[in-house]
């Protein structure tokens, strides 16, 4: 995106490890569930990280296209007005 890191707020933070202990509490239910190690916690914190730099990302360009866009509309309306005698 633009070479610095999005900083992650701390709800996703908090979303993701209270996923993770969910995980965990399911583990020790269910024979069928596998506990998330570390390394899979780390994993999934990183995915949420890219996602959310990328909604990031993305909800600025949105922005920044709408700005534009009034911008312009401004300056086609200001022309239309000199046009007009």
């Amino acid at each position: 995106m633009n070479g610095y890191p999005t900083p992650v707020p701390i709800e996703v933070v908090e979303i993701i490890d209270r996923f993770i202990e969910r995980e965990h509490d399911a583990a020790r239910k269910f024979t069928n569930r596998e506990v998330l190690d570390e390394s899979g916690a780390y994993s999934l914190h990183e995915a949420a990280s890219s996602v959310y730099a990328r909604a990031y990302h993305d909800g600025r360009m949105a922005e920044r296209a709408r700005t534009n866009g009034e911008r312009q509309r401004a300056r086609d309306t200001e022309r239309a007005n000199e046009e007009t005698p």
